[in-house]
């Protein structure tokens, strides 16, 4: 009898071993519209959980605490990741221009409202290392990152990856961005995750950018809506073919846009910034590395620091 029991264990933990989570695929329906409210400075409540990806990314700087957010990736098979995706700039503090250390980056996935943190339904993750891109100069061009973190995050109905685009088509359709942002110019950060649709997406003209900025940034939002301080490193995300794929990180907001487009902001495009770098790689340090010594446009420079 114990051995029958012992063998249908061994076979449930087997077959829900090989269940795959998959990318882009929540459990909870995305409220992708409301009706009342279009815009994260106003914006409209994220149905709890829906967005599984999204991660808050608490911050240390030398003059105090800050957040961003981040999304959770994966590159390889399995019910689990160690990898967090978000903005390069909120890895680096604007006072001493220096990157921050990992000991300073704490990163909580399955978080709703942060005002109220719940062990039930988050988790914090402390950082092992992190990776800049290697031409990130702190003008908005290369504002990409990879979080390596202690241990991985097990996928869950609150916590799953996002997937990654497959080209370099950035598409003309309805998209979203998603975080605790401020919702006001001159108002706070919200506790509750928002999201807005982004009904405009055109890349930057020569007005906006330089001609070799274009193919790294292009823009969203509109003067209804859009990111603002405080949703840096979080998602642009599109649905496509009934999944969601992210295809930009919120950068930042350029005071030079034509008055009334408050929301406008700069999107690193995710397809240039990471290239084909982690394509079919099992070690994503190493693979960075190797990347960095051959190709200075789209790889990651890697920092790494001790925990002491």
């Amino acid at each position: 009898m114990l051995r029958f029991a012992f063998m249908i264990y061994f076979m449930n933990a087997l077959e829900l071993a090989s269940t795959q989570i998959k990318c882009g695929m929540p459990a909870y329906p995305v409220r992708e519209s409301d009706d009342n409210l279009n815009r994260i400075i106003g914006g409209w409540e994220v149905r709890p959980h829906s967005l599984p990806w999204q991660l808050y990314v608490l911050l240390q700087y030398e003059a105090g605490i800050a957040a961003c957010g981040g999304t959770i990736i994966q590159l390889k098979p399995g019910n689990s990741t160690n990898l967090a995706l978000t903005a390069a700039h909120c890895l680096v503090d604007q006072s001493t221009l220096r990157q921050l250390k990992p000991a300073n980056v704490t990163v909580i996935a399955g978080a709703h409202n942060i005002a109220f943190l719940s062990k039930r339904t988050h988790k914090i993750y402390s950082v092992k290392s992190i990776a800049i891109h290697q031409n990130f100069k702190n003008s908005g061009v290369h504002d990409i990152a990879l979080v390596i973190l202690q241990s991985p995050i097990l996928f869950s109905t609150r916590t799953q990856p996002i997937c990654l685009p497959d080209d370099h088509e950035i598409p003309k359709r309805k998209c979203w961005v998603a975080g605790w942002g401020y919702t006001s110019i001159t108002g706070d950060s919200y506790p509750v995750l928002l999201m807005t649709s982004t009904p405009t997406i055109f890349y930057g003209n020569e007005t906006f950018f330089p001609e070799n900025f274009r193919k790294y940034i292009f823009l969203a939002g509109s003067e209804n809506g859009g990111a603002y301080r405080g949703d840096s490193g979080g998602p642009l995300f599109c649905k496509m073919n009934n999944v969601y794929v992210q295809y930009g990180i919120v950068s930042v907001r350029s005071r030079s846009y034509p008055p009334g487009s408050i929301s406008l902001g700069n999107m690193t495009d995710i397809n240039f910034a990471i290239g084909t770098v982690f394509a079919h790689r099992r070690d994503v340090l190493a693979c960075l590395r190797k990347a960095a010594r051959r190709d200075s446009y789209s790889t990651l420079a890697v920092y790494e620091h001790s925990e002491r």
